[in-house]
């Protein structure tokens, strides 16, 4: 099977992060832990609510939530650039996490 990227095999990749810019391998416990994070919002939410509706502006904080505390940059960026039903709503959620 051909390979579909110009990365030497064995190379390492690198991020740019809150802590700093990381190699993958320092990389992959924060996103353990941010998924972790992820998953118990989800549950807390979902144990208060049994209704919850999934809105661009829950994916947005969810997305916040898990991950916003490795890739600060990049919440922003992710809800305003998301392709979704309502991108006014994703706008004004990311404009309004900013704003306050």
């Amino acid at each position: 099977m051909k390979r579909s990227t110009t990365k030497p095999k064995g190379a390492t990749s690198y991020k740019e992060t809150a802590f700093g810019i990381l190699p993958r391998t320092k990389l992959l416990p924060l996103e353990l832990e941010g998924t972790k994070r992820g998953m118990e919002y989800i549950y807390k939410l979902v144990k208060t609510n049994n209704h919850v509706h999934i809105t661009p502006e829950l994916i947005c904080k969810l997305h916040h939530v898990s991950f916003g505390w490795i890739f600060s940059y990049i919440f922003l960026y992710w809800c305003i650039n998301t392709p979704v039903h309502s991108v006014p709503l994703v706008e004004n959620a990311a404009l309004r996490r900013y704003n306050t």
